[in-house]
């Protein structure tokens, strides 16, 4: 189960609250809230403190949110460890 809440300030900077687990299915839930918003031309900011749990399908969404450029602010070493790229 995940939770995702939209917290816009005053400006163009929209901060994307993630709790719970990010999985196959929850991770096109993230991905579809994430476009929306950067496709309006808002800079957003994952806080990933809250997620618990991230699978294959889910690290792979934060990467390519990442890529897409949203900023991780907030979350455990483990989820930065995960969703970090390796380095070649």
């Amino acid at each position: 189960m995940i939770r995702i809440t939209i917290v816009t300030d005053a400006g163009a900077k929209t901060r994307v609250v993630v709790e719970g687990r990010i999985t196959k299915t929850s991770s096109l839930e993230l991905a579809g809230a994430c476009v929306e918003h950067l496709s309006q031309g808002n800079h957003l900011v994952l806080d990933l403190s809250g997620v618990t749990f991230a699978d294959s399908d889910g690290v792979a969404v934060v990467r390519d949110l990442i890529k897409r450029g949203c900023i991780l602010e907030d979350c455990s070493e483990l989820v930065r460890t995960l969703v970090e790229e390796p380095s070649s």
